[in-house]
């Protein structure tokens, strides 16, 4: 168990990141929005992940595997953002919209 780093941000040419069942806790780094070129983001079954998904994924446009369901994590209300999550082909989400 533990946080997700934020120096993973660092890595701007990671493609694919699968933390599923691992047991994460807190967010996700600020830093992560570095990661431009991400395609796949499996985080699903990290129940102890909390707060909102930073908006700067909405940038990621190679994104086409995201899936947070089975997380605490929120989506944040922002027409961009909720626009970017409808490009993504595998898309597994917790549909909860940030307060």
């Amino acid at each position: 168990s533990g946080n997700l780093p934020p120096e993973i941000g660092n890595l701007t040419n990671l493609t694919y990141i699968n933390l599923n069942g691992q047991n994460l806790t807190g967010n996700i780094p600020v830093e992560w929005e570095n990661l431009i070129n991400l395609e796949i983001l499996a985080l699903g079954a990290s129940s102890e992940l909390t707060g909102a998904i930073p908006s700067g994924f909405a940038s990621f446009s190679n994104m086409s595997y995201f899936h947070f369901q089975g997380t605490d994590l929120c989506e944040p209300a922002d027409t961009n953002f909720q626009n970017w999550l409808t490009t993504i082909d595998d898309l597994q989400s917790t549909n909860v919209i940030c307060p």
